[in-house]
């Protein structure tokens, strides 16, 4: 009796031992959930960071910031504070991290004036944007960001995601080294970059620039100015209408560059291939090759206008063609 009196007397002190340690553990670890707000001065900077989880970001005519949601369940502390003109919202995790299976991360909603800027960081993190009408900037490692409206700078950026942006005006960079970039209804001066990933854009500015490595370009517009498009291997694709002063520049090392033309068309054409063809629906100009070495060239002109328009594949064809056209697209 004596020895399962004191087998007893371990067992429950080790459980009390157990129930002190969770409690300080409970005691010490942040909140499960926030809902909180601060009054702000618009026109100033909102800066979110947050390492996982997905954030949603929207714009609206009051002058504070509403913070609610979910907080990681591993949170040390959640930071909501204003200095000045910056306002700084945090949820700081452990480092390092803990690697098991998560029941909850963050998921956070944000409410902030429409006339200030926009800064978000993060590792693994969703990202929506809405109704913010100045600067937006959004850089994470791992996770789609999808961005309604902003204006001035736009820096859009993730390693491994995609990218969609619908109405913004101003300066604008993309970039996502394995993943689709999507920009529609957007005006100004656009920068799109990525390594393996296709790039979409519809109803774009007039001034835009394009880059990728391995995946497919598709430009849709009217009325463009400026536009140069490079890509390793994939295909580039325009479809529209190009400004009387056009310059345009295409080139693939190992695929297909197609332009389809819609309204009059105008300017100079120098056409390019390696070991491809060229199919020129625009005009009668036939294609020449040299007297030695593979390749063809073509260079025509279509009235006095002064758009310049350089269409090059080194191994692919170049088609030029007429919006409605049938038997000439890829």
């Amino acid at each position: 009796m004596i020895r399962d009196r004191n087998v007893s007397h371990r067992a429950t002190g080790y459980l009390a031992i157990c129930l002190l340690a969770w409690a300080s553990s409970l005691a010490l670890a942040g909140p499960e959930t926030v809902d909180e707000q601060l009054v702000v001065t618009p026109g100033g900077l909102t800066s979110v960071q947050i390492t996982r989880g997905s954030l949603s970001v929207v714009g609206w005519d009051r002058s504070e910031i509403h913070v609610e949601g979910a907080l990681d369940e591993q949170v040390e502390r959640f930071i909501f504070e204003t200095r000045g003109d910056v306002t700084r919202i945090e949820v700081i995790l452990p480092k390092p991290l803990e690697h098991r299976m998560l029941q909850r991360t963050t998921d956070l909603t944000i409410h902030m004036p429409s006339g200030s800027d926009l800064e978000v960081s993060g590792v693994s993190l969703a990202v929506g944007v809405s109704g913010v009408s100045r600067q937006v900037s959004v850089g994470v490692i791992s996770g789609d960001i999808n961005v309604r409206g902003g204006r001035g700078q736009i820096e859009l950026q993730t390693v491994s995601g995609q990218i969609d942006l619908l109405g913004a005006d101003g300066r604008i960079f993309m970039r996502s080294v394995s993943g689709d970039l999507l920009a529609r209804e957007v005006e100004g001066e656009a920068r799109y970059s990525t390594v393996s990933g296709r790039i979409l854009i519809e109803a774009g500015s007039d001034d835009q620039t394009l880059e990728s490595v391995s995946g497919d370009i598709d430009v849709r517009g009217e009325g463009i100015r400026h536009l140069r498009g490079q890509i390793v291997s994939g295909d580039i694709r325009f479809d529209g209408s190009l400004a009387p002063d056009a310059s345009v520049a295409l080139t693939t090392i190992s695929g297909t560059v197609e332009m389809v033309l819609s309204g009059e068309v105008n300017g100079t054409f120098d056409v390019s291939t390696g070991s491809g063809r060229i199919r020129n629906h625009l005009t009668s100009d036939e294609p020449t090759r040299p007297q030695y070495g593979p390749g063809r060239s073509l260079r025509f002109k279509v009235s006095d206008a002064v758009s310049q328009v350089n269409l090059s594949a080194r191994s692919g064809d170049v088609i030029l063609t007429r919006s409605g056209v049938r038997g000439v697209s890829r």
